[in-house]
């Protein structure tokens, strides 16, 4: 559905099924109440970047903000709705920030909307001005958390490949190094390069007892221990696992 559309279902039917506070003027239908959960849903969406999920739910707010159908919206009412639309947005922002976006490109986004927000003159403006906010935080906080996860993994990959003749080292350890929590560098790897810490680890050592193996005449027990293993046994199985040959085979043939 797009923004406008959006906004028609709403003005068609005033609020749906929401909670309402008394409007004292009794020629006009009360006010929902503000849906504090539905905002708590959206942070959260906002800070795991879902754009489908977080543009359902603030929708479903919008309809609590924009209370009123211009027919009877007097300058008020308009003026409370712009105020509960710039709340709006500052939550968006935290949780935007929170999320992974830069706080500087933020605070730049938000003079922009302020200025747009206050020529808003109609309620089809507000709805779709904020729309247009929530997709373009959300966009920051892609960019931010893509340069971000570029940098980690990088600094993770450069501390693996640098460790890796080291048996004791793990996911903790480069976690640690890298400043994240293993469970996030966890997710990381499968998310951003395709696999787990464990394989990605397993082929570094890997790779580099090929490369021993073709340029040096050290012994298998040597080369496990310079790649991580220090049972040379254990090395061979897994030598021959991934690589479908014995490491004697491969020193041979390749």
């Amino acid at each position: 559905m797009s923004d406008n559309a959006a906004y028609d279902s709403y003005a068609n039917s005033c609020g749906g099924d929401a909670s309402y506070e008394t409007d004292s003027r009794s020629h006009r239908p009360p006010r929902p109440r503000y849906p504090f959960e539905k905002e708590r849903e959206l942070i959260g969406l906002v800070r795991l970047g879902d754009r489908t999920g977080a543009k359902e739910i603030l929708n479903e707010i919008l309809g609590s903000i924009l209370y009123c159908n211009e027919d009877y919206c007097d300058e008020h009412d308009f003026e409370v709705m712009k105020a509960r639309t710039l709340e709006l947005m500052v939550v968006l922002s935290r949780a935007a920030v929170e999320g992974g976006a830069s706080l500087d490109k933020l605070l730049g986004l938000n003079f922009v909307y302020l200025d747009e927000l206050g020529q808003a003159r109609r309620m089809e403006e507000l709805w779709v001005w904020l729309v247009k906010v929530l997709d373009r935080f959300l966009d920051t906080v892609y960019e931010s958390r893509n340069k971000r996860h570029f940098r980690l993994i990088n600094n993770a990959v450069k501390y693996i490949k640098r460790h890796a003749h080291d048996p004791d080292l793990s996911l903790d350890r480069v976690a640690e190094a890298v400043h994240v929590s293993p469970f996030y560098l966890s997710h990381l790897f499968r998310d951003e390069l395709g696999t787990t810490f464990v394989s990605y680890l397993t082929e570094v050592r890997l790779d580099k007892a090929k490369k021993l193996l073709k340029d040096t005449q050290l012994t298998i027990a040597e080369i496990a221990e310079k790649v991580g293993y220090s049972d040379a046994s254990y090395f061979s199985r897994v030598f021959k696992k991934h690589v479908k040959v014995t490491p004697g085979r491969f020193r041979r043939e390749f």
